[in-house]
């Protein structure tokens, strides 16, 4: 079949798929890529890459040291570092300002959808005190403190495609999902403290074809062996959802969505907080889909979970900032030792699951059978950072007991759904991926 007539037959399939939900599979689909690539591959990705498996640990979760060790993520001001990231997000105010502000939140009690989220003072110990004295300030009062970025204690664990979380149906398009930039914390000395940080961008889309020029994208550096043109191409991706002024719509022009933190460093037990840009500023906000540990095997629960089963069992809820009356949607997300979501009396066991699952609690802990309570872990330098067994793949039992268990391999799911979208033949059907992944935020 000549190239040109595949490709139309490959990009009816896409459409297909998007409009209409259904897959109708080519007749004789491509099963071999392209003998006769490119002698030299342009630095920019092809808009039609050739047909291959998504390649997870270049495409969906990047962790190689030539990446993560590249001098844009060590050099000071670089576009892949702690503090050029948060320059670009910074706006019109002074980005020194910025992040001081948003780590002084920990050293003072937050109040939250009424919730108390009580003040965790080792941040000072663990990473403003280190910081000053960094930065030729030790024991300046906060006022008198002007943090210098290039002496951020954070280095960069991994970038993320999370082009699953893409939202849309049939024909719309809202956005294609999130890239993520993920930091562990450096001081403290010894094995690096237990403290990540994940920069969550929108990838804007508003189109069907600007989401897929974002997979085509994405998925074109699988052809790509590490090194400095994979490092210049993915770049030009990073630059597109954390560049300064790339959302002019949104809050300072950043694409952020929000910043979420999951430590134990500053005090037991983990704890997850959320923030989003607000009046310019960095502000604590309560944590997405998970509602409050006071709230853990208790009769409001087991009524929420009830009377929403079906939008629950879809997929498609979200937890509310007040049910029945009363607070319900938690400041921020602890995870004591053992803890999934537990409520009696409910009617439905798998509804209690997905509720439990899609916390950040649930999820960080028992209904993943993540013990060590991260999906990305801080590293040494030197060091490729680890990935939990709910990324990589596990088969865990449900933890209430019971015959039922449940096997993750998120990467592998992410893979599919990027195959699919990129236009990839073969790839399992796209809308029953996102229905399955709509109430998804982690």
């Amino acid at each position: 079949m000549p190239r040109l007539v595949r490709s139309l037959v490959v990009c009816l399939v896409l459409v297909s798929v998007v409009a209409c939900g259904k897959t109708t599979p080519p007749a004789n689909p491509p099963t071999n890529p392209p003998t006769n690539p490119p002698t030299n591959p342009p630095t920019n990705p092809p808009t039609n890459p050739p047909v291959h498996e998504p390649v997870k640990n270049k495409e969906l979760m990047i962790t190689d040291l030539s990446v993560v060790e590249d001098a844009r993520a060590t050099a000071a001001g670089g576009p892949w570092t702690f503090g050029g990231l948060i320059t670009a997000m910074a706006g019109p105010t002074a980005p020194g300002a910025f992040v001081k502000q948003w780590l002084l939140q920990w050293d003072a009690n937050q109040t939250l959808n009424t919730f108390t989220v009580s003040r965790r003072q080792t941040i000072r110990s663990l990473v403003i005190d280190p910081w000053k004295a960094r930065d030729g300030q030790a024991g300046a009062p906060d006022p008198a403190w002007t943090p210098n970025l290039a002496n951020a204690p954070f280095r960069l664990l991994a970038i993320v495609n999370r082009l699953d979380l893409s939202r849309g149906d049939g024909a719309t398009v809202e956005n294609a999902g999130e890239g993520r930039f993920v930091f562990g914390v450096t001081s403290g000395g010894g094995q690096p403290p237990l403290f990540t940080v994940i920069f969550e961008y929108e990838q804007i889309a508003t189109e069907r074809a600007a989401l897929r020029g974002w997979a085509q994208q994405w998925h074109a550096l699988g052809t790509m062996p590490f090194g400095a043109a994979y490092n210049t191409a993915l770049q030009q991706i990073t630059d597109r959802f954390s560049g300064a002024n790339k959302a002019p719509a949104k809050p300072n022009g950043s694409p952020l969505n929000q910043i979420r933190t999951n430590e134990i460093a500053l005090s037991a037990p983990w704890e997850l907080r959320e923030f989003r840009i607000a009046a310019g500023q960095l502000r604590e906000v309560p944590v997405a889909q998970s509602p409050d540990n006071s709230l853990q095997n208790t009769p409001r629960l087991a009524k929420f979970i009830n009377d929403n089963e079906a939008a629950i069992l879809d997929r498609n809820f979200i937890i509310p900032a007040q049910f029945d009356g009363a607070a319900f949607q938690a400041g921020s997300s602890l995870v004591p030792f053992g803890f999934f979501w537990q409520a009696p009396t409910v009617s439905n066991p798998e509804a209690r699951h997905v509720v439990s699952f899609t916390s950040c609690n649930g999820c960080h802990h028992r209904e993943t059978n993540t013990t060590n309570f991260l999906h990305v872990a801080p590293r040494a330098a030197g060091a490729e950072a680890a990935l939990s067994g709910f990324l990589t793949g596990i088969t865990v039992p449900d933890p209430l007991g019971g015959p039922t268990t449940r096997t993750f391999n998120d990467l592998a799911d992410r893979a599919e759904n990027l195959k699919m979208l990129a236009g990839e033949p073969g790839a399992i059907q796209l809308n029953a991926m996102r229905q399955s992944r709509r109430s998804r935020v982690h």
